[in-house]
């Protein structure tokens, strides 16, 4: 049997993700913890939802007609078979992240370290611009593929890598394995997450939660180990190449460790503290061939000085009823039409903390747990969420803080999908304990049941009216997996 070139191309695909995937779990195994198979499986085939149909043809999963917009591209757009541009407002991924990829496989082509691009106009500093995650394990995994595949390989190799590290996370807050799913599916494909995949910004923010579970660890029984998954997670996060998303991270990852450390004796809480300086240290100091040229450079650009004479003095909030007003998007993100097309609500960049309706009644459920881990989550979920919508006081306390003065403090809502992704699995966690009162579990239960009835009914043949989709409201634990799938199918 012979196969063509894109079929070979499709197996090398296929074999670098599934094979960069199996080391990430195994290396999870060895470090972290135990993973279930069937656990495994949904996270590594949760990323073909989306990016499924690339994965199978060796296609392009990025927004490629952009390029067709223009000439001379423009003069080829039918002969190629593209159709109208889809989306304008991803125009800097094809123009920018892209073109940055293939600077840097040029440069390691050729023997030559990616210090400069000598694509752009006179020539530009490369490795400064950090956008192009030159030293993050998805492009050197990329390597061994065509640019064009390589791409598509990153994207999914990033939204599993969200997946895994809300998954080990939440195990690690002992919440049950289908929880666990479920917030994992909803942290990676939350709309912040899933709009900026193809940015810079999601390869920073879809680690957080690693982060987290290694300050945790750090709190709760210090040693290498903790200090190990600290400093790696810290490593991914600078590598992702996004600075300004960094420092939102590492500030609320910062609220979390206080709070592990204030459960904690006074002896333990020094050697907890000794090694996150030593992790944060280190990750500093390994990541400094990427840092010092990002701030060298940084102090001489035009973004810079803008931000420090312009926007750090500027009024950054808006009045309390426009703020509320836009905070509904949080719950209906197109309430007000769409920001990318020129909605009619246009007061910030990008999108909310919107993570999809099915998990309203989890997270409602959630708030009423007993477990402590929800305050820290609240308080920087609100925190977020109040800097997005621009409130009135509490924005303007934020943006005294140093750096937060020059950033585009709005990127923090990440925080808010973070913190209702964790009460949703917290929520479905203690109904499935048997912790929640009967309203409120026939509630939850009612709102998923219908959700999966009306996403499942074509997909699985399942009318709305049979008597088997009542055992949907409860039970085995292999369903919980497929009905976050086929639920987020409907949803996005």
């Amino acid at each position: 049997m012979r196969y063509n070139s894109e079929d070979v191309l499709t197996f090398r695909l296929l074999g670098v993700y599934f094979g960069a995937a199996a080391g990430c779990l195994m290396l999870a195994r060895g470090f972290i913890r135990p993973i279930r198979l069937s656990a495994a499986v949904f996270l590594t085939l949760a990323p073909f939802l989306f990016a499924g149909k690339a994965l199978l043809t060796a296609g392009v999963y990025g927004p490629i007609d952009q390029i067709y917009h223009s000439q001379p591209l423009a003069a080829r757009r039918a002969e190629m078979g593209v159709g109208p541009t889809r989306t304008h407002d991803l125009v800097d991924v094809s123009c920018s992240m892209v073109p940055w990829q293939k600077a840097v496989r040029e440069a390691v082509k050729n023997g030559r370290l990616p210090l400069w691009n000598r694509f752009a106009f006179t020539g530009e500093p490369l490795l400064a611009v950090l956008q192009h995650s030159a030293l993050h394990p998805g492009t050197w995994i990329g390597f061994l593929l065509p640019l064009a595949q390589a791409w598509t390989f990153g994207m999914a190799f990033r939204m599993f890598l969200a997946l895994a590290a809300m998954y080990l996370f939440l195990r690690e807050l002992d919440c049950g394995e289908a929880p666990s799913l479920l917030g994992a599916t909803a942290w990676a494909f939350s709309e912040f997450l899933f709009y900026f995949l193809e940015f810079p910004l999601q390869p920073v923010v879809s680690v957080f939660p690693l982060l987290l579970l290694g300050l945790r660890r750090l709190a709760v029984a210090p040693g290498r180990q903790a200090l190990g998954i600290t400093l790696v997670s810290l490593l991914l996060m600078i590598s992702g190449g996004h600075p300004e998303t960094l420092l939102h991270s590492v500030a609320g990852a910062g609220v979390y460790f206080l709070f592990e450390l204030s459960r904690t004796n006074w002896k333990q809480r020094f050697s907890s503290v000794g090694l996150s300086v030593v992790a944060g240290g280190l990750a500093l100091g390994l990541s400094a061939a990427l840092l010092l040229p990002f701030r060298e450079a940084a102090n001489v650009t035009s973004g810079y000085a803008m931000r420090a004479h312009w926007y750090a003095k500027s009024d950054r909030s808006v009045p309390l009823t426009r703020s509320l007003r836009r905070s509904v998007k949080n719950v209906m993100p197109y309430v007000y039409g769409s920001w990318i097309d020129g909605g009619e609500d246009q007061t910030g960049p990008g999108p909310a903390a919107y993570a999809g309706s099915v998990l309203f009644p989890l997270v409602l459920v959630g708030l009423r747990s007993r477990r402590k881990e929800i305050w820290p989550f609240v308080i920087v979920g609100v925190l977020s969420a109040s800097a997005w919508a621009r409130l009135p006081i509490i924005n303007d306390a934020i943006c005294q803080l140093p750096l937060f003065d020059i950033a585009i403090n709005e990127y923090m809502i990440f925080l808010a999908a973070f913190a209702v992704s964790c009460l949703a699995a917290f929520g479905l966690d203690r109904l499935g304990s048997g912790g929640g009162d009967v309203p409120s579990w026939r509630s939850g239960s009612s709102y998923l049941s219908s959700r999966c009835r009306s996403s499942s009914s074509d997909s699985m043949g399942v009318s709305a009216g049979s008597p088997g989709t009542a055992a949907w409201c409860f039970p085995s634990p292999w369903w919980y997996p497929w009905r976050c799938w086929v639920s987020y199918s409907y949803l996005f």
